[in-house]
């Protein structure tokens, strides 16, 4: 018998009220008239897809995520999660999360979202009104209230509560208003992201144009640091870059995706990764646009826009990447079982250096970053990455 292999699947549901100026995900305004026949194609996806899990495989998490699901029916959010158990295997407690947004939820809402999630988040991104304008959100700081207590009401005790910063307009001192408000609320879980401008939105023509002001590096970073202090004097554990949680209540879901456990992918625009494909496993990507996809499943054929087989390089960028992004660390043990090489070996003297300087702790299992480290996280990994990456160790992989 083989031994469980945990599988996360993610459903995306692409629906919007209104696209944020610095939103750079696949998602759609006024295509209400699509849902219907976009969740009979999400099911006929599952099952396309079913056949390429390796044997073993036992799904452990579901994620619903958007998008805005709760632009769905929750009937029909639970149907979905109904098909998955009806096409896989499926522990007996797995994590269902929904996302929601402010506004598109009432009690009856989370109330019928508990008979069958285990957990939501809430879209807030902040507490006040006019940061809420001014990064285009269609909610205010009341409804978002509101919303949290709704949750709580139904039962909910896993909420994770999104925030942002480094928004247009915002000092410190917004910044540290939002996070205590968020931390008053006693949800479970945050993720504070920092506000990043992608290429092809309004934020990033704005920005071209002199029109868009925001917070510079320091004061980004000033944030950062402000965030670690008010959660972790909250008992909010660091265990992500950008995601803080009580204890047992990490998102379980994101974590497969931080280890490189297999998900599936499934939507328009969805991503999925097989780790036992090919020597370092296979990433693919669903159309982008909701109709080519429907479409595209209604044929009988993977609705893929693009795959790739990952070869070395990317998967050593990809694993420090991942590895050094949570606080516990780049496992040394599974990293050197997949690579053939012990990471902390291969940095020579750029590892000593990197603890010198405050920025990486090694020790006997992993190697990770400080919290001077977390500020500069992508240069880090991009120096720990092109030390690593000299071609040399085996060529297996390894993945359970």
């Amino acid at each position: 018998m083989p031994l469980p292999v945990p599988v996360g699947v993610y459903l995306h549901v692409p629906f919007c009220r209104v696209r944020c100026p610095y939103c750079s995900f696949n998602v759609y305004t006024r295509r209400g008239h699509l849902a219907d026949a976009y969740v009979d194609a999400l099911h006929a996806e599952l099952k396309l897809r079913a056949s390429d899990l390796p044997a073993g495989a036992v799904v452990d998490t579901i994620y619903l995520g958007g998008g805005t699901p709760t632009l769905l029916s929750p009937e029909a959010l639970a149907g979905l999660v109904r098909g998955v158990a009806e096409v896989l295997p499926v522990v007996d407690a797995p994590e269902i999360t929904v996302e929601t947004e402010p506004g598109t939820t009432d009690a009856g809402t989370f109330a019928a979202l508990r008979s069958f999630a285990t957990r939501v988040t809430v879209g807030v991104q902040s507490f006040d009104d006019d940061a809420l304008q001014r990064i285009g959100r269609p909610h205010d700081a009341a409804t978002a209230r509101v919303a949290l207590a709704d949750a709580r009401a139904a039962g909910f005790d896993n909420i994770d509560l999104d925030l942002m910063f480094g928004l247009p307009g915002q000092d410190l001192d917004a910044w540290l208003d939002d996070l205590r408000a968020a931390v008053d609320t006693g949800v479970a879980h945050l993720s504070l992201y920092n506000l990043t401008v992608e290429p092809h939105t309004t934020f990033a023509t704005a920005l071209r144009k002199g029109r868009l002001q925001l917070p510079d590096e320091d004061g980004q970073a000033a944030m950062l640091r402000a965030a670690l202090q008010v959660c972790g004097d909250a008992g909010l554990e660091h265990y992500e870059t950008s995601n803080f949680a009580r204890p047992g209540f990490r998102s379980r879901h994101n974590q497969g995706y931080w280890t490189g456990r297999p998900y599936l992918g499934l939507g328009a625009g969805a991503h999925g990764f097989l780790p036992h494909h090919g020597a370092f496993g296979v990433r693919w990507w669903n159309h982008r646009p909701p109709q080519r996809w429907i479409d595209a499943v209604a044929e009988g054929a993977r609705p893929e826009d693009g795959r790739e087989e990952l070869d070395r390089a990317s998967a050593l960028l990809e694993a420090v990447m991942l590895g050094l992004r949570q606080r516990d660390g780049l496992a040394r043990g599974p990293f050197a079982h997949r690579f053939g090489f012990d990471p902390v070996e291969r940095l020579g003297p750029a590892g000593p250096r990197l603890v010198d300087l405050g920025l990486i702790a090694i020790d006997p299992d992993c190697l990770k970053l400080t919290e001077d480290g977390v500020i500069l996280t992508d240069s880090i990994t991009e120096t720990v990455a092109r030390q690593l990456d000299t071609g040399q160790g085996s060529d297996n992989l390894n993945p359970w």
